[in-house]
């Protein structure tokens, strides 16, 4: 994903606010804290090998990917992780060998691997407990245990993971944006997956129900990633693929779909990708941006 600028961010009018204290209310504050942070606390038990944790996400300010240095870990024990988060927001967690040389059964390395992570969520001021027992050999995420007062909020990334058996959609419609031959195609999957993830929102809501700040936050985040891939798709088939195909009269009909300033999504990283892209396609000077008509 392409960083997008301060600028961006604060083009919708009192949409963001700078805050410095904790909200007093019961539920999540849709402000930015530059003071605030999380915690992760692992509770990890019969970790025969050196094992370790690493955290990643973006940040607003700077406007960075932040990934968190490992902390390793051997046997029966806890561990903290103290984090920047200057709002509510998901993190990417990886558990994993230190080294694959150090597994003592090399199988092993097929359940706890560099190369899978889960998804959780954070919440500035809390404190998420991950729970893992390595002795049970589960893959990741079945194997983590979550507890802490919004533990309910990654125990929804766990369950969808599990129930789609993959991590997110973002590489598969990322995936779709770089390959797709035609508009239509492209349109079609896009809006297909969109629509999954919809469905499984709306029926986990009904049988666990989650509080509405993080539904909207969730429904926000589904949406608006691929609002961006539909604005920033003709020029990456113009301009990265060499594919040269009028942009259907209807394309940018999902632009009307959801308010330009919208308060619901404000906790949504991906809704200011989405502004950036947006103001980038009139201010772009590039023939290839093929701005809107006025």
């Amino acid at each position: 994903m392409r960083q997008f600028t301060l600028i961006s961010l604060l083009l919708v009018s009192g949409a963001l606010t700078i805050c410095t204290g904790q909200s007093k209310h019961d539920t999540v504050s849709h402000l930015i804290d530059f003071n605030a942070s999380s915690t992760i606390e692992i509770n990890y038990q019969n970790a025969v090998d050196s094992m370790m944790l690493q955290v990643s996400f973006y940040n607003f300010f700077p406007n960075d990917y932040i990934n968190t240095d490992p902390i390793k870990f051997k046997g029966n024990g806890k561990k903290y992780l103290n984090l920047k988060t200057q709002m509510p927001q998901k993190v990417n967690l990886s558990i994993g060998f230190a080294s694959s040389k150090s597994a003592t059964f090399p199988s092993d390395t097929i359940l706890f691997n560099s190369n899978q992570s889960t998804t959780c969520f954070l919440v500035p001021y809390d404190t998420l407990r991950i729970n893992v027992d390595f002795s049970k050999k589960e893959q990741t995420p079945r194997c983590i245990k979550y507890s802490g007062r919004w533990a309910q909020l990654s125990d929804y990334y766990k369950n969808k993971e599990l129930f789609f058996h993959q991590s997110n959609f973002i590489g598969v419609k990322g995936l779709t944006a770089n390959t797709a031959p035609d508009f239509a195609s492209f349109n079609k999957v896009v809006d297909s997956l969109t629509q999954l993830e919809l469905v499984y929102l709306q029926d986990y809501n009904k049988k666990s129900i989650l509080p509405k700040w993080f539904s909207e936050y969730e429904e926000s985040d589904i949406r608006y990633f691929s609002y961006s891939l539909k604005i920033s798709e003709p020029m990456m088939m113009r301009r990265m693929r060499n594919i040269d195909k009028p942009i259907p009269k209807d394309y940018y009909n999902f632009l009307n779909d959801r308010p330009l300033n919208n308060r619901a999504a404000i906790l949504s990283i991906y809704y200011f990708l989405f502004l950036d892209y947006y103001f980038s396609m009139y201010q772009s000077p590039f023939e290839d941006s093929k701005k809107l008509d006025q």
